[in-house]
């Protein structure tokens, strides 16, 4: 059921701006704001969202800040103060830092990722020395997004983790001849992260602290959930068949953390948006030049029609309008960062929860606040419907478990083809070949099936399925397990049966 438990908790801050749309359109800048207010209200109740928040710059100055909902189970409501884990927005910081180091001459784009970490290799090492950092920034390594998705359900934040997994990619094949075309992968921006180290002689965590958060005034930003959690963090949520459900627990995949484990509020990011809206000054400093803050933001690996990326942004097209966007989701956490260039505008939206198979929903919240600042109707509608009315994979996955337990029930209570009476002896070969090796090719065959061949159809693991899509991950899991030990179980029983029924 629905529940309105999602409140606004700041007012709007510095409105006297001249209209953000065009000036034959009559509606102003108070108006635009009240609709937003109402219309991502309505977007958060439909999705049951438990908190959010949300910022809008303009040029230099954050012209609205919002909160709404809880933090934690506890109640504590979302402030502007309260941080949440960006996930892979957390990519474009990256490569801000990364055009940093560009820029005093420390890395060059064009050289190979060999020059910064000699023994860089995959498993084909010949291909693998083609690599550019450029191919990294542009996802046009050659990495698959499989490999990349791997290391999400890695717990390891040790100093060790990020080194220890680009290490590990020395046993992965490439999809792809390196650069000939785009496949988003975490993995790329995790080299991204050691080349930092290796250049700068500090961690990734150390740098994005010095360079970007400590001039850009993000003083409730973080590079680690313990000292985020000691100030604040926000709980995460899962869903679970279409309800938010407390998931505090989760995986910090340090190893991959410059791809998406930085975390941050709404107004530090307003500032880093700052900071990309005005050609790469902030507060009067320039620190990436604006040469190369258009090279951030040049399409470069073509996605889909009128959609490229960039370095770490995504460059949508479509009439006048350009949009350059990230978005960012972890099992029990989602984020956006948008810019609107024609308008100079700049969009944070954060909320402590995702709902993988309504990721749409979540992204057209800011799309549609995007939407009202061109003075155009939201793509989605206020009301329109946010969770899947029925989870196919999480509907299957059921219907499987139950007939698996039927058919359980059935042959024990009724067929019970473990029995062996002395009267059949000597037994067929195909006989036995039936009752033994048929339970052990359907019932194996199956785990096999859900563990391996499902995930690798999909291109995520098992283990990664199961942090963002729970309830399927419940149901499986269950799956599998009644799978192995119904199979186990008639191979043991038949052979003791045979072993009983023969003569003494």
């Amino acid at each position: 059921m629905d529940l309105k438990t999602f409140a606004a908790l700041t007012s709007m801050l510095a409105l006297h701006v001249p209209p953000l749309i065009g000036a034959q359109d009559s509606i102003s800048i108070d108006q635009q704001l009240d609709r937003i207010d109402r219309y991502v209200d309505a977007r958060l109740e439909r999705g049951r969202i438990p908190g959010a928040a949300l910022a809008i710059v303009h040029a230099d100055s954050v012209i609205y800040l919002q909160t709404f909902g809880i933090a934690d189970p506890t109640g504590r409501p979302v402030t502007a103060e309260t941080p949440f884990i960006l996930g892979s927005t957390t990519k474009s910081i990256t490569a801000t830092a990364l055009m940093m180091l560009a820029e005093t001459g420390l890395l060059e784009f064009d050289a190979a990722v060999t020059e910064y970490l000699p023994w860089f290799r995959t498993r084909d090492a010949d291909r693998s020395a083609r690599i550019t950092v450029r191919h990294l920034l542009n996802h046009t390594s050659g990495i698959s997004g499989i490999v990349g998705r791997a290391p999400l359900a890695d717990a390891d934040t040790s100093n060790t983790a990020l080194n220890r997994f680009v290490r590990s990619l020395s046993s992965v094949t490439l999809a792809r001849e390196p650069g000939s075309a785009f496949e988003y992968s975490n993995a790329n921006y995790a080299v991204l992260g050691r080349i930092m180290q290796e250049v700068s002689g500090s961690s990734f965590e150390t740098f994005i602290e010095q360079r970007i958060f400590a001039p850009l005034n993000m003083e409730r930003s973080f590079t680690s959930q313990s000292v985020a959690e000691r100030n604040d963090l926000a709980t995460g949520y899962r869903f679970w068949f279409g309800h938010p459900r407390p998931a505090p627990h989760m995986p910090f995949a340090r190893g991959v953390a410059p791809a998406g484990y930085l975390i941050s509020t709404a107004p530090d990011l307003a500032r880093y948006l700052v900071l990309h809206l005005n050609s790469g000054t902030y507060a009067g400093e320039q620190l990436i030049s604006d040469p190369g803050m258009m090279e951030l933001h040049r399409p470069a690996a073509e996605m889909g029609a009128n959609t490229s990326y960039a370095m770490g942004w995504v460059v949508q097209t479509g009439g006048e309008f350009t949009t350059i966007w990230h978005n960012g989701g972890l099992p029990n956490f989602y984020s956006f960062l948008g810019m609107l260039p024609e308008r100079q505008l700049g969009i944070v939206f954060l909320a402590n929860c995702l709902d993988v198979l309504a990721a749409g929903q979540f992204d057209a919240i800011p799309l549609g606040v995007a939407d009202i600042l061109r003075g155009r109707e939201p793509r989605v509608g206020a009301n329109a419907s946010f969770h899947p009315p029925l989870n196919i994979a999480v509907f299957w996955a059921l219907v499987v478990l139950t007939w698996q337990l039927v058919w359980v029930f059935g042959s024990a209570l009724r067929r019970r083809p473990w029995i062996v009476q002395e009267k059949h002896l000597p037994v067929s070969f195909i006989v036995e070949l039936r009752k033994i090796g048929l339970p052990i090719l359907l019932n194996f065959g199956w785990a096999f099936a859900v563990l391996s061949l499902l995930p690798g159809a999909s291109g995520t693991p098992f283990s990664v399925m199961k942090l963002y899509v729970p309830d399927y991950g419940f149901f499986a899991t269950a799956s599998v397990i009644v799978a192995v030990a119904w199979g186990t179980m008639q191979v043991v029983l038949r052979v003791r049966g045979l072993l009983r029924a023969m003569p003494r």
